[in-house]
Formats: C-alpha cells, structure tokens, sequence
C-alpha cells in the first residue's frame, strides 16, 4: 500500500467528472458539482490521505492526467 495525498482546487475544477469515469472509487461530485476525493470510509473533501494499492494509485494518477482543468494533484 502507498500513502498518499490526493488535492483538489475546488476553484479550477469544471465538473467535468473526467476523474469519476478514471477512479470512481475515489472521487464524487458535490451538490455544487465541484469534485471531492473520497476516503475509505465514504468522506470527501478537497484534501484527503489515502492508503491505496497500486492499481489504485494508477486508477488515481490517470485521473489527475484526464482532468480538463488540471484540479487534482498528488502530493507523496
């Protein structure tokens, strides 16, 4: 498992939900369609730590790299 921390600028995200169709595990739309991460015990928000796999990992890197607005990173 790596840790991780996965970052949302809630200012740059379009609602694309690009990073839905790449991780849908990890990331949800909010009632404003701004996207938040998702932790394992279903709680978002524009910040979270994350212990993930490396298929997950993966899944999450390819939502970064998929995300129109360039508003999700990964800080390690």
């Amino acid at each position: 498992m790596a840790k991780i921390t996965v970052k949302i600028d809630s200012s740059a995200c379009i609602a694309a939900a690009a990073c839905l169709d790449s991780a849908p595990k990890f990331f949800r739309l909010d009632e404003d369609s701004v996207a938040n991460v998702v932790d394992s015990e279903g709680d978002g928000g524009f910040e979270k730590e994350l212990d993930v796999t490396p298929d997950e990992l993966k899944a999450i890197e390819e939502a970064v790299q998929g995300c129109p607005s360039s508003a999700i990173s990964i800080v390690r």
